[in-house]
């Protein structure tokens, strides 16, 4: 596996008047992953693999020069920031646009991630813990409840480790709207005919022993998991045409 003293990361910024955009790209070993959009937001993330770090390098190259010739220039100082939301979703697309389903996704997901340091290790939880909050919704759990044909508490919590490794775009897109889902997935496309993630929660964890060989507790200890608010059960789930019609079109796949 490529390291992470191999990496290439570059950021670029277009302002005028009416205009404030950035643009950069990050270069692991053979995969190229670009962020772009409005400045002050997460932006869009793309992620492409190469046949060799060779003709990676050579695409970078070219992708520069065409941002440099439309006004864009080059801001050093951003690179050096601390793992934020930009690099947690980097590393997502990554582990997935490398792997073949979904468990090798995760082992390879905690392997990059304990070549991080050990802050990018603890932030990497901070993250993953504020999108398990973010996405502790009713409206998601029904659908959760639709896919997997029912849903508990602890199999919502599993759901959410799998809809976290769709990546940035499905995950936004089913919070926005939960029936969204299912232009993302199809009944027989998931990999353990659930659509569940559990080791999604522990990623942190096994990076964080794979790193220091140091025991998960200890991990835990200065990591504690943030809580979940509470959230009104607004109708039954085995509330048939209530959950039709609140769910077209996963109800159309999965009812």
């Amino acid at each position: 596996m490529t390291c992470e003293n191999q990496r290439m990361k570059r950021y670029f910024t277009y302002t005028d008047e009416k205009t404030d955009k950035f643009w950069s790209i990050d270069l692991i070993g053979e995969t190229i992953t670009i962020v772009y959009g409005k400045g002050h937001t997460l932006g869009v993330t793309h992620t492409k693999k190469m046949e060799s770090a060779a003709d990676a390098e050579r695409e970078i190259e070219k992708m520069i020069r065409d941002k440099t010739k439309h006004g864009y220039r080059e801001t050093v100082e951003r690179v050096i920031e601390k793992f934020g939301q930009a690099d947690f979703w980097t590393l997502i697309e990554r582990a997935k646009t490398s792997s073949e389903d979904l468990e090798s996704q995760v082992e390879l997901l905690t392997e990059f991630l304990s070549q991080r340091s050990v802050d990018d290790i603890f932030e990497f939880r901070r993250i993953i813990d504020q999108q398990y909050v973010h996405s502790y919704s009713y409206e998601l759990w029904g659908a959760a409840y639709l896919m997997n044909g029912g849903c508990t508490a602890e199999g919502f919590e599993h759901f959410r480790g799998w809809l976290i490794a769709k990546g940035r775009t499905v995950f936004q897109s089913a919070l926005e709207n939960p029936d969204n889902l299912a232009k993302y997935v199809q009944e027989d496309d998931d990999d353990f005919g659930e659509y569940e993630a559990e080791d999604m929660m522990y990623v942190a964890e096994k990076a964080f022993e794979l790193k220091t060989g140091q025991a998960a507790e200890e991990f835990n200890d200065k990591n504690p998991r943030t809580p979940y608010p509470e959230i009104s059960e607004d109708w039954d789930f085995e509330e048939e045409e209530e959950m039709q019609k609140r769910y077209p079109k996963l109800f159309k796949k999965f009812g």
